[in-house]
């Protein structure tokens, strides 16, 4: 389980919710983009201006008026002095160091960014749960497309050929409505990347040019080759269909093949699957070759026996499987179910919610023979693909690791409290005639059912896709504030419904403007989290312990008890994620036209938290704003 202090910069880098506002069409709006897939990552093709550095002052005062309602009086004036302390004695030389972090050319692209990755890579808890989000994908409308291996055949041709677009230097650029285009060097890595596990710091391994995917069945895993040797033709709807119905079969003559299942290691502690994978490869060196078809892949296929109806069930089931086996933690994952449910369970690390959107876009409009708004995908395809078992050859010492590995798995799933909040009463359409954004009522209504189970404010994160900068990820939308809290107070007082109303009014306005304030870098609002946290880190590395960083408001106010992301599309059913620390609740939701879907998570071994009692209380105050109206 991770602390409240482990957590904290992982909280607030971790969700890509909500996002920029884009459009599709505006692609061929005068905006040349000339790539080479190899190059994406270093080089900045469209100018995107890179992540400032923010005045020490401006920083400072912003986590001043964010942190207002966690504290006492008594706690906010001692911080307060902590931060004139802090600005006039330490700040200026840090911010002097911080600013040469990022050099004009080479990595780290912002000043963030090594700090950033270093969280990710070098964070020793597992990935299963703390790190990796999912996505449940709509069904199919007809019947006959939704059959496991039909569903599953058809959304891998699709994603392959997305893949090739890629590859190939033909994807348009995303652009925000103004026509100005954003950062797009996450897509050079989005298939055929996975996390390699290291003592202390992981390391990403890259095949861009992979030309197969893995497919897990039954806790066994086979190479599928699914484009051809030139690298033009992807295999074919039937062809995969007719090739995953052989793996299916093929597996089926197996049993209890768990013991063996070399990927339950990427459910566990870093630092442990190292060893363990160190041991493999010790014992037999052909055991290289079976780690590295996994991790060249493209992407896993996990075809999944569990026959799940409901949403909850779904979501258990792209979260973690039903005890962390038949998985691959490492790498992107593809998740369908015996009833043709289709799930996917993203590794984290170097990419976000609106690159994964991306994919997802114009793979589901190519099933569904709809426009996405890009141009279409190539439709060069061949019959002939390669299928061969991988397998590893394993010491006892390894079983046992395996063993191990499967004990902590089944601890962690079990700790999970996660209910799904379908929201039907209403949806965006008409929160909007409130004259309310519908991510505001949203966050408000977690506001305000935090606030009655709970009694008093909860540390807020919104993640917000920072996009429009050159190797930017998110920010932290500060969600509670001054504004939400006096709402939370009204609507548990005895005030009349007209003070509930403005409010309500008052405190959403505000959230807009946060929101704004962290995605421009700009104002009252500003996001605060990336700078405090370089300030923060390299403050630890010349060895000082700052009192400002010790302070109890600043760790109050950095241990997000709602850590929350706002992933709205029209073909997804739920997202969700894991809570980020231990006394908290992950909120995975989106603002769709008649519906507001919630998926809530936390751990059953706090006895502070009830995700049921949670969504309960968000459903009450999403109807007791609509009263007011």
């Amino acid at each position: 389980m991770l602390s409240c202090n482990s957590v904290s910069i992982l909280s607030t880098t971790r969700r890509s919710g909500r996002v920029i506002k884009t459009a599709a069409r505006s692609f061929s709006a005068g905006v040349k983009f000339d790539y080479d897939v190899n190059r994406l990552y270093d080089t900045n093709y469209l100018n995107i201006p890179k992540l400032p550095i923010p005045e020490v002052e401006e920083t400072v005062q912003a986590h001043l008026l964010s942190i207002k309602p966690q504290v006492s009086a008594e706690q906010f004036e001692k911080q307060v002095q902590l931060a004139k302390e802090f600005v006039e004695n330490d700040a200026p030389l840090l911010q002097k160091q911080l600013q040469h972090i990022s050099p004009e050319d080479g990595y780290p692209y912002s000043y963030i960014e090594k700090f950033w990755d270093d969280m990710y890579l070098g964070g020793r808890y597992p990935s299963m749960i703390n790190v990796n989000p999912f996505y449940l994908l709509n069904h199919e409308k007809n019947p006959a497309d939704q059959e496991q291996i039909r569903r599953a055949a058809r959304f891998v041709n699709s994603s392959v050929r997305w893949w090739q677009k890629v590859t190939s230097g033909k994807l348009e650029p995303d652009l925000q409505r103004d026509g100005s285009p954003l950062c797009m060097y996450q897509f050079g890595s989005v298939f055929g990347f996975a996390r390699e596990p290291q003592q202390d710091m992981d390391a990403m391994h890259y095949n861009p040019f992979s030309n197969h995917i893995v497919v897990i069945c039954r806790n066994q895993y086979f190479k599928l080759q699914v484009i051809d040797d030139t690298g033009s033709a992807a295999l074919s709807v039937n062809a995969l269909q007719s090739k995953l119905e052989e793996i299916r079969k093929t597996a089926s003559l197996s049993s209890d093949c768990k013991a063996r299942d070399v990927g339950l290691l990427t459910s566990g502690d870093r630092n442990q699957f190292a060893e363990a994978r160190g041991e493999i490869l010790a014992h037999d060196p052909s055991n290289a070759r079976s780690f590295r078809d996994v991790e060249d892949c493209l992407f896993v296929l996990v075809l999944e026996d569990a026959t799940d109806v409901s949403m909850q069930d779904r979501s258990y089931t792209a979260l973690t499987g039903a005890d962390g086996s038949n998985r691959w933690f490492d790498k992107h994952q593809i998740i369908v179910d015996a009833n043709g449910g289709l799930g996917i369970n993203f590794e984290h690390s170097i990419q976000d919610g609106m690159t994964w959107n991306r994919w997802l876009q114009e793979a589901w409009h190519d099933m569904q023979g709809s426009d996405s708004g890009f141009s279409p995908l190539p439709k060069v395809e061949t019959e002939f693909g390669d299928v061969e078992p991988i397998t590893w050859n394993l010491s006892d010492t390894s079983l046992s690791n395996i063993q191990k590995a499967a004990q902590l798995a089944k601890e962690q799933i079990n700790d999970v409290d996660m209910h799904v909040l379908e929201f039907n009463d209403f949806g965006r359409n008409l929160v909007k005639t409130w004259k309310i954004s519908p991510d505001a009522a949203s966050q408000m209504a977690m506001q305000l059912g935090y606030f009655k189970v709970h009694g008093k404010p909860g540390a807020t994160y919104e993640a917000c896709a920072m996009k429009n900068f050159w190797h930017g990820r998110t920010e932290t939308i500060r969600s509670c504030t001054i504004e939400s809290t006096e709402m939370c107070q009204a609507f548990l007082g005895n005030e009349s419904d007209d003070v509930k109303r403005e409010k309500l009014l008052k405190a959403a306005a505000t959230h807009v403007k946060v929101a704004k304030g962290a995605q421009t870098q700009s104002g009252t609002h500003r996001g605060v989290d990336r700078h405090l946290t370089a300030l923060k880190n390299i403050a630890e590395l010349n060895g000082k312990d700052l009192p400002f960083f010790k302070s109890e408001g600043y760790i109050k106010s950095n241990c997000f008890v709602l850590s929350t992301s706002n992933v709205t599309t029209p073909f997804y059913d739920l997202f969700g994620f894991g809570a980020v620390v231990p006394n908290g609740y992950g909120f995975g939701y989106q603002t769709l036209p008649e519906t507001l879907p919630f998926c809530i998570t936390s751990y059953r071994s706090s006895p502070e938290t009830d995700s049921k009692k949670m969504a309960d209380a968000v459903a009450e105050s999403l109807h007791d704003f609509k009263r007011l109206f």
